[in-house]
């Protein structure tokens, strides 16, 4: 009523716009994750949250001297702009509530699960608490409701850095959703086999610089990628992959040291539980065929007898990340190619090794380069 000069009818439309718009971004949440969790729209959400809330506190309503009813209401100049940024502002909540509750979901024991979701909900009534004295201070020195709009949209803003910044791998999982669906159209293909939880190691066939890229945006959790050292160790980059956490790996001939470290880390990350996924060839392809399998899986394995799940990729040979024509990433991209990610059943470790690993890759990939 001090803000907008609307009566009950008009209270009402609020809430039930802001209902709506948390529906339908939960809606658009669960189509975009494509039947898995999503984190990479997190970020999505948060950044969304806080641009609408300072586009509403920018909403002006002509002032009224009685409440308008919801007729007038929708008829004065600015409504339906405020009405718009409400229900971005709810839609964007959906989007961002959706994916981190089922990522709490997801990475928490079972035994352990209903203890973390009782005191999450603690703490958010506690800000929830806090938030509403902080707001009637604001309210009883001066400040306008708009204007705790804008420090709202301001602290939101702020905590949401903090976040990615603790948490990289929400920003990693958004960048890699974003380049993989802008630029490919992807269709998977046997997905579940991949653990949902367990240590597992991946094989996949390496026909370009994007393939972790790839394989992190179609996969159920995160994976700690082996890669090749100088890549690693690009001054401009590293800082990627170490928030990726990758294990930089290297041959025996150029540092026994820095292999020696490789396999410890592997062994590190497989302990705790994590996926590790290797490309067995060492590297890149050159002419779109899989080359021989390198014997560090036999070591792996040796060390840690986990499951391993063979992976493919199809399509992507031609496309600006390839060597296809000799050289990656020289002229210009070709946008929405079709590309495929195929799985198979995951191989026992005491029946997995390099040889068998390459036929089954081989025969996921087929004819299709």
């Amino acid at each position: 009523s001090r803000v907008l000069y609307g009566d009950a009818q008009v209270a009402t439309l609020l809430l039930a716009t802001f209902s709506i718009g948390i529906g339908l971004g939960s809606l658009a949440c669960a189509k975009l994750s494509g039947g898995k969790v999503e984190i990479g729209l997190m970020p999505i959400g948060a950044l969304g949250i806080s641009f609408f809330t300072w586009q509403l506190s920018n909403s002006v309503i002509p002032q009224s001297d009685e409440l308008r009813t919801l007729v007038q209401m929708l008829s004065a100049d600015g409504t339906w702009w405020a009405i718009f940024n409400m229900t971005m502002m709810a839609f964007s909540a959906g989007m961002f509530i959706v994916p981190l509750y089922a990522f709490v979901q997801i990475r928490s024991d079972d035994e352990l699960r209903s203890r973390i979701f009782a005191v999450n909900n603690i703490i958010n009534s506690a800000f929830m608490v806090t938030a509403g004295i902080l707001a009637a201070g604001m309210i009883y020195t001066g400040y306008s409701v708009l204007q705790i709009f804008k420090v709202a949209a301001i602290l939101n803003l702020l905590v949401t850095i903090y976040i990615l910044s603790v948490v990289p791998e929400f920003f990693l999982r958004l960048v890699g959703w974003l380049l993989v669906h802008s630029m490919y159209r992807i269709k998977k293909q046997d997905l579940h086999h991949i653990p949902e939880d367990g240590p597992a190691l991946l094989v996949c066939n390496h026909v370009s610089f994007i393939d972790p890229v790839i394989i992190l945006a179609v996969g159920p959790r995160p994976i700690r990628f082996v890669m090749y050292y100088t890549f690693y160790d690009l001054p401009l980059a590293n800082r990627l992959f170490r928030w990726l956490r990758s294990i930089p790996i290297a041959p025996k001939s150029e540092s026994p040291e820095r292999l020696t470290e490789a396999m410890d880390s592997i062994a590190e990350a497989l302990d705790q539980g994590h996926l590790v996924c290797v490309f067995p060839e060492g590297g890149i392809t050159r002419n779109g065929e899989i080359s021989r399998f390198q014997p560090g899986i036999d070591q792996i394995l040796k060390r840690n007898p986990v499951p391993v799940v063979p992976l493919a990729i199809r399509g992507l040979w031609g496309s600006w990340f390839s060597r296809h024509n000799g050289r990656a990433m020289s002229g210009w991209p070709r946008f929405m190619k079709m590309l495929s990610v195929v799985s198979g059943p995951a191989v026992p470790p005491d029946q997995a090794n390099r040889l068998v690993m390459y036929e089954k890759v081989v025969a996921l990939r087929g004819s299709e380069k």
